[in-house]
């Protein structure tokens, strides 16, 4: 490494700081070297550049939604981030990422959650490019733990009695 330091600190006297990037480019190792070697000005905001690029708005944009997406549909299923990152294999806070766009989302791991959400690919790019998506509700929650309760009731009876009730509730 100090040897590899060495020959790359001498090209880099001898060439000026752009042809020593463009020759090179802007390896991890040795990003350091590259910054102070150039200095100041205009080679450095380009460096910085090459070092770390960028994401564009409208990846970030479509990160936000997909994550947006398992988001809804985690909830919809009435899963915890902790759940669904242990479904996926990740810790809970990759999952948290995950769903704020933070992390982009690899087709891998798009097919894992589509896989344990039960939901296709297609669903998370769903309305994608339409206006912005919804947040969930506190009523809209409120209806589907309803809902996914309901369906766990294992007796009929008690199926009946709880729709007797909520018709009663209702008024009708």
């Amino acid at each position: 490494m100090f040897t590899a330091a060495l020959i790359f600190a001498l090209l880099a006297i001898t060439l000026s700081g752009r042809e020593f990037l463009q020759l090179f480019g802007v390896r991890r190792e040795f990003q350091w070297l590259a910054v102070s070697i150039i200095g100041p000005g205009q080679d450095r905001q380009w460096v910085t550049y090459m070092a770390k690029p960028r994401r564009g708005r409208s990846t970030g944009a479509i990160d936000d939604y997909v994550g947006g997406r398992i988001r809804e549909r985690r909830i919809m299923l009435g899963l915890t981030q902790q759940q669904l990152a242990e479904m996926i294999g990740v810790t809970y806070q990759q999952a948290h990422k995950y769903e704020r766009g933070i992390n982009r989302v690899s087709a891998g791991r798009l097919y894992e959650i589509a896989r344990v959400l039960n939901a296709s690919i297609a669903y998370f790019y769903e309305g994608l490019g339409e206006e912005a998506p919804r947040p969930v509700a506190p009523h809209q929650r409120m209806l589907l733990e309803i809902a996914r309760n309901f369906a766990e009731i294992q007796n009929e009876k008690h199926q009946e009695a709880v729709s007797q009730l909520a018709r009663v509730l209702a008024g009708r």
